[in-house]
């Protein structure tokens, strides 16, 4: 992956519900996404960085029994207003990809269990993802070694951007209002991958 050559495309302008925003088009190998940042950027330091992974059923469906979508539009509206970059992926199902995500979902519906024991049934990893192209992406946009701020309650993105060479000056938990049906995928992220619920 380290000989992966990141291809960052010319910028955008977007009218959005948080603010205007400015978008360019990443493709690493086989994976691409959007980079999102506010217009005029500043010069924050530790610069503030939320990676963000795609999902369908709760960003283009409304489905209400998870928090993506809500992570979403509050890490566009705190960059919006604190500078920094969102990076987006096409990452559905943690990495796992769509049709796995369905299956995964078919599993929980008819027998009940959760969604780390749907993807053990399904032979995944509950989080498959390992962040190499977020890495990647990250120097060739702030350069090696540029302290970031990271926006998660995934103490295991922060390793692994570690992990791949990223300097985590810090890990801001994102605060979100939930509501009681949220809760207990909140708890099962909490219990299976150690993501930090913020009180």
């Amino acid at each position: 992956m380290q000989h992966t050559e990141v291809e960052l495309s010319g910028s955008i302008a977007l009218d959005s519900d948080f603010g205007e925003l400015v978008l360019r088009h990443i493709k690493c190998g086989e994976n691409e996404g959007v980079a999102i940042t506010p217009p005029q950027n500043g010069s924050r330091t530790p610069v503030l960085v939320r990676l963000q992974s795609s999902c369908l059923f709760s960003e283009s469906f409304g489905c209400a029994d998870c928090d993506c979508a809500l992570q979403l539009h509050e890490s566009l509206r705190i960059i919006c207003s604190e500078g920094g970059v969102l990076l987006y992926f096409y990452e559905e199902g943690r990495g796992a990809g769509l049709r796995a995500k369905v299956d995964a979902i078919r599993i929980q519906q008819s027998t009940g269990c959760d969604t780390a024991a749907a993807y053990r049934q399904l032979h995944l990893s509950p989080d498959p993802r390992e962040y190499k192209v977020a890495a990647l992406v990250l120097t060739t946009m702030l350069g090696a070694g540029t302290p970031i701020e990271l926006l998660t309650n995934n103490p295991q993105r922060e390793m692994r951007l570690r992990q791949h060479g990223i300097n985590v000056a810090v890990r801001r938990s994102l605060i979100l209002p939930v509501s009681a049906r949220v809760i207990s995928y909140l708890n099962e992220r909490a219990r299976v991958l150690g993501h930090i619920i913020p009180g």
